[in-house]
């Protein structure tokens, strides 16, 4: 972590260092869900059932109160959608944590710049 100047400095960044501040911005949830699995290994395995499967349920509920949609088919589509999607996000972390050496992450996060 950089540490703030003291008051009264003037704080100049240049645009090396800027890009260091948006790429250390976008790597901290990697470093999150590092820490977490290191502290709550079971944590990971029991997610999916809280989120997915109780969330899956509640929706299947609701559909079928409101539209008389089949409950089962409705709960294994949406759990079949959310383990696409969340293979989705692991590979689009996977790719952009291997791109990380080539330089191509730094052209992705040159539209921040602008901001």
């Amino acid at each position: 972590m950089l540490i703030p100047p003291p008051l009264g400095e003037k704080k100049s960044v240049s645009s090396s260092r800027r890009i260091f501040f948006y790429l250390d911005f976008f790597l901290l949830p990697s470093r999150w869900a590092k820490l977490r699995s290191a502290m709550c290994p079971l944590l990971m395995l029991m997610e999916p059932v809280s989120e997915c499967f109780m969330l899956g349920m509640l929706a299947a509920w609701a559909t079928n109160f409101l539209f008389r949609w089949d409950p089962l088919s409705f709960f294994l589509v949406h759990v079949l959608v959310w383990f696409l999607m969340d293979w989705a996000l692991l590979h689009v972390v996977q790719v952009s944590k291997s791109e990380e050496g080539t330089g191509e992450i730094y052209q992705s996060h040159d539209l921040l710049g602008s901001i």
